[in-house]
């Protein structure tokens, strides 16, 4: 999700909000002046500056309800582990983590300064941040029961931490109305005391960002959060590991930026007679999305790489009917349709029919000069002898520097003691035999292809693999 489509649903919801509020209000304001006043005779006075507070408290509460509530989607996670979505945000450094965890401790600082400001209870800030956690955890419990969403203890930790930094807002702004209204106030240190979270929270995320900005290269996905607990784990080590020390070669590729990317479709588009819709473009975290004025052609484009998912609908269909497949096309007559994109195949690719019209290029770790070639080449092929569709996750890899790596055997210990990372969907590991290990590479955070341990593992009787990090 980009920011313009955060602010586009911040902006639906607000919307929603304020008409909610709107008819509560009218329905309240009939209920006290014909109701209460008029009926009751009653004497007590609402004040204008409250009344509105309250609408305003109101109408935040519709929004964030509708925010972490409305989006349900039938399904029900548990995530336990304190910080564990600050691991994530670290190891795979992407905006969107980042954004998210910011968010959530933005979106309930109006929530710490207009408790203060409406209920005098939560003056008292123990009060307030009670409520303010309060509130968090009712959100969290709703979308365990009713399946919508991730029960999460960081959202609760963020939100708490929105809540404590808002009512620091609402001291501030405390002792300043008091020095408008020239009254003797000599709180001006607990007021600049209660910032003290901000300036914390500030500088811890200052830090973060930092550390990661100074660091040669980038964070692996693969690296482990947490330690793996082994203690009750039969494991079995049914291969020959190394013990001697060595070097791997660390690469790196080409990141494009959204007017490349722009430029790379134009090119590919006017090849084929065509041009870019400029009104249908979508630029993302990592992917650029484009479509012919003719809608025809789609073009998706990752960053990294760059590497290309292309689909023609039009190939496909004559007009009526789905063109059939051709299924015993060979690699000439495959690599002279994809030249006719603009695509070409390295003479080192492996070429395989996958049937059903469909066929793979691959490349595995191939050295040509200073490059590697790396990924896979898939097309769907038919018998008007074009391709409908084809996705490209070939990069040319750069040679950039030699870094010293772990022997095999000391990467093996780091499974022993639980350092990697288990993807099992909260299932524990009972039993692993570690039956081989190759040395792989996993694209980092930076756009680097840092090399990696691949342990061919039978994990509790399953297939499996379990990557660590080569590096020293």
């Amino acid at each position: 999700m980009t920011m313009s489509d955060i602010m586009g649903m911040a902006g639906y919801l607000l919307k929603r909000g304020a008409a909610v509020t709107a008819v509560l209000a009218i329905v309240f304001a009939a209920g006290y002046f014909l109701v209460y006043k008029l009926l009751f005779k009653g004497r007590k006075r609402l004040r204008l500056g409250t009344a509105v507070l309250g609408m305003v408290f109101l109408c935040y509460l519709l929004v964030v309800c509708g925010a972490t509530l409305g989006r349900g989607n039938g399904w029900q996670t548990v995530m336990l582990g304190p910080f564990s979505s600050y691991r994530d945000a670290w190891y795979s450094f992407s905006e969107y983590a980042w954004r998210n965890l910011i968010l959530n401790i933005l979106m309930f600082v109006p929530l710490g300064f207009l408790l203060p400001c409406l209920f005098r209870t939560c003056r008292r800030p123990w009060a307030a941040y009670g409520a303010g956690a309060g509130f968090s955890l009712l959100l969290e419990l709703i979308q365990l029961i009713f399946h919508l969403g991730v029960f999460e203890t960081d959202d609760i930790l963020n939100n708490f931490a929105g809540t404590v930094i808002g009512y620091g807002f609402y001291r501030l702004g405390s002792y300043l109305l008091q020095l408008f209204r020239r009254r003797k106030d000599r709180r001006l240190g607990r007021a600049l005391l209660f910032q003290a979270p901000l300036c914390a929270i500030t500088a811890a995320f200052c830090i973060v960002f930092l550390a990661y900005h100074f660091q040669e290269l980038g964070n692996l996905r693969s690296a482990y959060h947490g330690s793996v607990s082994m203690k009750n784990v039969d494991i079995r080590l049914d291969a020959e590991l190394s013990e001697e020390e060595g070097r791997a070669q660390v690469f790196r590729c080409r990141i494009a930026d959204k007017g490349e990317t722009l430029q790379i479709a134009s090119d590919f588009f006017a090849g084929l007679g065509d041009r870019v819709d400029m009104s249908r473009e979508d630029y993302y975290e990592n992917t650029a999305i484009f479509f012919s004025d003719d809608n025809f052609y789609s073009l998706w484009i990752e960053y990294a790489g760059p590497t290309m998912e292309y689909n023609n609908h039009d190939a496909a269909w004559d007009g009526v009917e789905r063109i059939p497949m051709k299924e015993d096309a060979d690699r000439e007559e495959i690599e002279e349709a994809l030249s006719e994109l603009g695509v070409s195949v390295h003479k080192d690719s492996v070429f395989e029919n996958l049937g059903e019209g469909k066929y793979l290029f691959t490349m595995e770790q191939v050295m040509d000069g200073e490059y590697m070639y790396d990924g896979t080449l898939r097309c769907v092929y038919h018998v008007n002898h074009q391709i409908s569709e084809f996705n490209d996750r070939r990069i040319a890899w750069e040679k950039y520097k030699e870094f010293p790596v772990k022997t095999e055997r000391e990467a093996y210990e780091e499974i022993l003691a639980g350092r990697f990372r288990c993807d099992m969907e909260g299932e524990n590991p009972d039993s692993m035999v570690i039956r081989g290990v190759r040395l792989g590479y996993e694209l980092d955070s930076k756009g680097f292809y840092q090399p990696i341990y691949v342990f061919d593992v039978l994990c509790n009787q399953a297939d499996w693999e379990i990557a660590v990090p080569a590096l020293r």
